[in-house]
């Protein structure tokens, strides 16, 4: 196995490609640099580490690392503790936060990064992960020698209007942002709404849901001004094809808005927004308004009791 070299980590913030989410580094406190230099294995070649790996792999885990261009390496292991875990050197930030999302979907929390330059002069990651409900097994670990765990910070919300649909069909028009049928005034709390999706019953539009996504928010409205919209449709949500919410119909809300709230397990992928024309689809103008995504302050995956293998490249 061959391991690129290390610079030292620094504590910076590295934001992601997409989503809006944030790594942050591992990082050390001097406090406890003497702790950390008597357990952190000297340092050693390329080839050196290698043969450490080979040597303590199995029974030991490297909870943090640092990799110095054309240098030695310096890792500090720890004896495994009884849990599955997976840790990946020589990873691109592309790569990283594409692997981030298959990891929170199983459960797994980033618990372990740092950033170092390849021969090449490019920014490459080294990352360790472990199942979420025994990750403090690792970090309680990692902070007894000073070291701060990384970790993942995603965005508080996100508008369904910046992400891609997956999927549409309408049953009139077109799937809209922002526009409707005869560009009528839409209004939400009695104020001018240009934040919503236009989805003319019978309709359904198809999101993937996001890693880390804990609930999903909208209003079920209709345009302002015309006679004929009555709202004579109700919304459906449906979850990996699980209906999860259901309202009445639209026109027998006081204000004609619907309030949408739903809680997303984890680990779900697909989410349908559905309406339905309760057999008649006459001036079925309807709108799914603030349609948003938000995330947990900490997300939580499900827990997973069993260990996985560990992977290495």
């Amino acid at each position: 196995m061959k391991i690129l070299p290390f610079c030292i980590a620094v504590l910076l913030f590295y934001h992601g490609l997409s989503y809006g989410q944030v790594l942050v580094l591992s990082k050390v406190d001097s406090a406890h640099a003497d702790a950390r230099e008597k357990a952190l294995n000297t340092w050693s070649t390329d080839e050196e580490a290698g043969a450490l790996w080979n040597q303590l792999g199995s029974t030991h885990i490297s909870i943090y690392t640092q990799r110095q261009l054309g240098g030695p390496n310096h890792d500090l292991y720890i004896p495994n503790p009884g849990i599955g875990y997976w840790v990946l050197s020589n990873v691109s930030e592309q790569s990283l936060w594409k692997i981030q999302e298959e990891k929170i979907k199983i459960g797994d929390e980033l618990v372990g990064a740092t950033i170092y330059k390849n021969e090449k002069g490019e920014d490459q990651y080294w990352v360790l992960w472990a199942p979420h409900n025994k990750s403090y097994l690792l970090k309680d670990k990692m902070r007894e020698y000073g070291i701060t765990p990384a970790r993942v910070i995603y965005p508080p919300k996100m508008s369904l209007l910046d992400l891609p649909v997956k999927d549409y069909k309408v049953g009139f028009a077109d799937l809209w942002i922002g526009k409707n049928v005869d560009n009528r005034e839409v209004l939400l709390h009695g104020k001018p709404c240009e934040e919503y999706l236009f989805a003319h019953a019978p309709s359904r539009v198809v999101y993937s849901i996001p890693a880390g996504v804990a609930s999903f928010s909208a209003w079920g409205i209709r345009p302002d001004g015309d006679s004929n919209v009555t709202g004579s449709w109700f919304y459906i949500v449906k979850i990996d094809g699980k209906e999860v919410f259901r309202s009445n119909p639209l026109q027998e809300y006081a204000d004609k808005e619907v309030p949408i709230d739903v809680q997303i397990p984890p680990g779900s992928k697909e989410m349908e927004l559905i309406v339905d024309p309760m057999n008649n689809g006459f001036s079925d103008h309807s709108i799914w308004a603030e349609p948003t995504f938000k995330w947990q302050d900490r997300w939580m995956p499900t827990p997973r009791m069993e260990t996985q293998d560990k992977e290495v490249k």
